[in-house]
């Protein structure tokens, strides 16, 4: 009886041991099946115009290259520069329809040069029965065509206004591999621009990144496509990751972010009133060095994340008060230390601003005295500027910041080759250790040069 039971014991070690080992090499393949799709990384080159700001700062924008259409035979690939914008839902670039002098200074899109260009309406339809792309005439003869007026209001130029066409088109992105990765959605092709501000800007046109609230309707929002069909995946993460810290220019990553650029561990930071449509955060109290100022005591404030904007702007009515508070600070100041760091003080993160993020002027780096505060004001109209502090470019580029559109959030972490001490003092809160994108829920993205955008659709 013994016999048997060892023999039996035996036959056991063996099936455990087969069934082991059939496991172990199907472990690679469930690896495989659950690693994250690695992030499209897209170089951003960081541009400036001289003395544009409000406050005679210069305008900062990062640009990227967006490839439209596929070329006929016997055509140029169409390039046009774009700006990310985190507070619109569509890309807009000029046309070759458009006569204004405005879009003469920018490179424009021809639809007729395309192999993959389709005329349509508002709600997707094509305008022409058969004619993929039309002019007035067979748009006419069609019964009209759908036209969409667009208002913008830039914050560190102010409002503008733009008049599309509707086309669904292909649309590429270069990646730091210099591949391009594609995806077909609807855009808008401008037929008419204001000379202000759209003039001066250095950019084409733009790519909007905000939340559903701001897109005209699924078929323009340019981040659920391009996810959709370049990582081909259902279980992407919908986030994006933004990198501003190089002196030409910087990168966003799509799919989840680049950990290579992130030294610190993530501060998240819950959007408010995402149905509203833009990456904004409640502020809580606003510092600087150890004074809480009172200028958001009734709990009225909000940051807006903004690609786009040059500096930190406030609205008009908090400029001055803030501005005294800060030229006090740093006149009393024997160094450009902590005493003269400006602090946004969220749910779940708090943002340190040092003072060579607001303030310069003639010896400023040499004597804190000489030091003036350089904060930009918007006009944005109530509700929607009340209150809002904008975080722009200069704020930005101490952080990695991280856009999650699933679970409508923003996550703050020190940029690669901050300082040591701007990482110690620069977030609290809860935090989420910088890992594999894999480990992160789904999220979505966006970046803004808008602020404000009202868009009417009429039948012409």
């Amino acid at each position: 009886m013994v016999s048997w039971l060892f023999k039996g014991l035996l036959i056991c070690l063996v099936l455990v041991a087969a069934e082991a080992e059939e496991a172990s090499a199907r472990l690679p393949l469930l690896r495989q099946s659950r690693q994250a799709t690695t992030p499209t990384v897209v170089k951003l080159k960081r541009e400036s115009r001289k003395g544009l700001v409000s406050n005679g700062a210069d305008l900062i924008v990062y640009t990227a290259d967006l490839r439209i259409g596929e070329a006929k035979s016997g055509r140029k690939a169409q390039d046009v520069r774009v700006v990310f914008d985190l507070s619109s839902g569509q890309v807009v670039v000029p046309s070759s329809g458009c006569r204004d002098v405005t879009c003469f200074k920018h490179r424009r899109y021809n639809k007729f040069a395309s192999e993959t260009a389709q005329d349509i309406n508002a709600d997707g339809s094509p305008v022409h029965p058969t004619l993929a792309v039309v002019n007035e005439a067979d748009a006419a003869k069609a019964g009209g065509r759908d036209k969409l007026e667009i208002g913008l209001d830039i914050v560190d130029l102010g409002p503008g206004e733009v008049r599309g066409e509707m086309i669904k088109e292909k649309v590429c992105l270069s990646t730091e591999h210099d591949e391009m990765k594609c995806t077909t959605l609807s855009i808008v092709a401008a037929i008419g621009m204001t000379d202000l501000p759209f003039r001066v800007l250095p950019n084409d046109g733009f790519v909007g990144l905000g939340l559903d609230g701001v897109a005209l309707s699924p078929s323009f929002n340019f981040l659920k496509h391009f996810l959709a069909d370049v990582h081909n995946s259902g279980h992407v993460a919908q986030q994006f990751g933004l990198f501003l810290g190089g002196e030409a220019g910087g990168e966003i990553a799509f799919g989840g972010y680049d950990a290579r650029r992130v030294q610190s561990p993530l501060a998240w930071v819950p959007v408010t009133n995402p149905e509203q449509g833009y990456w904004q955060m409640e502020i809580l109290a606003v510092r600087v060095g150890n004074k809480t100022l009172d200028v958001c005591s009734d709990g009225g404030c909000r940051g807006l994340v903004d690609t786009g904007a040059s500096q930190l702007t406030v609205p008009t009515n908090m400029a001055t008060p803030l501005e005294e508070v800060l030229r006090t600070s740093l006149m009393g100041a024997s160094g450009l230390s902590g005493r003269t760091d400006l602090q946004l003080v969220f749910h779940g993160a708090t943002i340190s601003v040092p003072a060579s993020g607001y303030a310069g002027g003639p010896g400023c780096l040499d004597n804190p005295a000489a030091c003036r505060p350089l904060i930009s004001r918007h006009h944005i109209e109530d509700p929607i500027g009340r209150g809002v502090f904008v975080l722009g470019e200069s704020v930005l580029r101490s952080y990695y910041t991280v856009f999650d559109a699933q679970t409508k959030r923003i996550g703050f972490g020190a940029s690669s080759g901050t300082t040591a001490a701007m990482t110690a003092a620069l977030l609290s809160g809860t935090t989420e250790k910088v890992t594999n994108s894999s480990t992160k829920p789904a999220p979505k993205m966006l970046f803004l040069i808008q602020v404000t955008t009202r868009r009417s659709v009429t039948k012409v």
